[in-house]
């Protein structure tokens, strides 16, 4: 009874939070998320706005990230690399602000690295995609099914939905902290976890931190650190059978089985990533036993997308019914072409700076929490997987005009299973 009752009190309060943060929004000049723009971080870099030199921004760059070199030689090459990730910056501003955006790209704690090490460090998705699998539920909102059955018999047209303008997730608190994927392709557990955890907050209960670390070594079909799918992850954990043929309830606290590849040491393969027997990791029978002492586990009941997906060229994704389906239902999962982002520092990234929107780009799992057509340039807001020493606090906004990034080429939900 008493569980009952807190579900309940979480869901009134944050469909008030939410409802609040709408009503403010359309009263509001500036919204919720810009107010949290205007807040710095420390270390997470600077854009280029002039013409500095790269000596000049070199000496500051070690500066301020506190960057060290076992040798000459080495230095001598990081500064060679960091002098082509500044030309890059400039190259990509450039395409930004004749796209109509700004300045957003800079110096970042990534700048040090060539685009071949930044690529296999930090993403994972890469490769592993499935395609689009036959048969799937693409998620309709409940405002986009009342406006289609009031154009019963009527033919051609787009369907209009009634949606708010703004909506901001992470301040109604349906997300958890940012994480932090360290040196290890496990982007897309990072995203298919994050989901589930938001999908479990939404269905009443308080925020929880669930286990990435399960979903990367456990997962059947992924290779770790070495990559996988977020569509992967799910279906494992539907199927309730790791690839070590033991049973899976679903996915189990953090504190279970916490967060293990390295922040610092390169792992691009399953050979390094926590291997799924260990430490029970892989036999997650026992979770019920244990939850009075690390909290829940969650189990699934299936999952669907969130706009029609593609396998292609990916031009004409649907990007009013992803909106739709990202107020009513939650952040959403989605994989994204990230080859720009290691140099992105703030602002809206356009859609012709962000590079190539097609599915075959896709290299990077993260996940849509929000997206304000308010905004000067109208964007989405994207939660990434690289702390919050990056981007705006963790997050990159991506312009909502276009399919930027490829960002609605494989957006999913998850639906949490009830108690029983």
């Amino acid at each position: 009874m008493m569980l009952s009752r807190l579900k309940v009190m979480i869901t009134v309060l944050l469909f008030v939070t939410i409802t609040v943060t709408f009503s403010v929004a359309e009263s509001d000049p500036a919204p919720a998320h810009d107010q949290v723009r205007k807040h710095k971080r420390h270390r997470r870099g600077w854009v280029l706005l002039g013409h500095e030199t790269a000596a000049e921004e070199w000496s500051r760059f070690k500066r301020y990230f506190r960057k060290v070199y076992h040798s000459s030689s080495e230095e001598e090459h990081r500064f060679q690399v960091f002098a082509s990730s500044l030309a890059e910056a400039r190259v990509r501003n450039a395409q930004n602000v004749a796209a109509g955006g700004e300045h957003v790209f800079g110096v970042t704690r990534f700048s040090d690295e060539t685009p071949e090490e930044f690529n296999r460090r930090y993403k994972g998705r890469k490769g592993h995609g499935r395609g689009v699998v036959s048969g799937a539920e693409v998620r309709r909102p409940l405002a986009y099914t009342s406006a289609l059955m009031g154009r019963e018999g009527q033919e051609g047209g787009s369907v209009e939905v009634s949606r708010p303008s703004q909506v901001d997730w992470v301040a109604a608190g349906a997300t958890t902290s940012i994480g932090n994927q360290g040196q290890c392709g496990s982007c897309w557990a990072f995203s298919a976890t994050s989901q589930i955890e938001s999908a479990f907050i939404l269905a009443g209960h308080a925020p929880w931190r669930l286990s990435v670390q399960q979903v990367t070594s456990c997962t059947s079909g992924g290779f770790g650190c070495g990559g996988g799918d977020t569509i992967q992850a799910y279906e494992q954990l539907l199927g309730m059978e790791t690839k070590t043929g033991m049973p899976i309830p679903g996915v189990v606290a953090a504190a279970m089985a916490p967060y293990q590849q390295s922040m610092y040491e390169e792992c691009l393969s399953p050979l390094c990533t926590e291997r799924c027997r260990l430490r029970q990791i892989g036999n997650l029978s026992v979770a019920a036993e244990m939850e009075a002492l690390t909290g829940y586990y969650v189990t699934l009941a299936g999952w669907s997308y969130a706009t029609p997906p593609c396998d292609d060229a990916c031009q004409a994704q649907d990007l009013e019914l992803l909106k739709a389906n990202v107020a009513e239902k939650g952040p959403a999962s989605i994989c994204v072409n990230a080859e720009s982002w290691g140099l992105y520092v703030e602002g809206v990234l356009m859609t012709e700076a962000c590079g190539s929107f097609a599915y075959d780009a896709l290299d990077h799992c993260v996940n849509i929490v929000g997206y304000n057509d308010e905004a000067p340039e109208p964007y989405f807001v994207v939660r990434n997987s690289w702390s919050t020493l990056w981007g705006e606090d963790g997050h990159i906004l991506l312009s909502s005009k276009n399919n930027t990034c490829g960002l609605a080429n494989e957006a999913t939900f998850v639906t949490i299973a009830p108690e029983d």
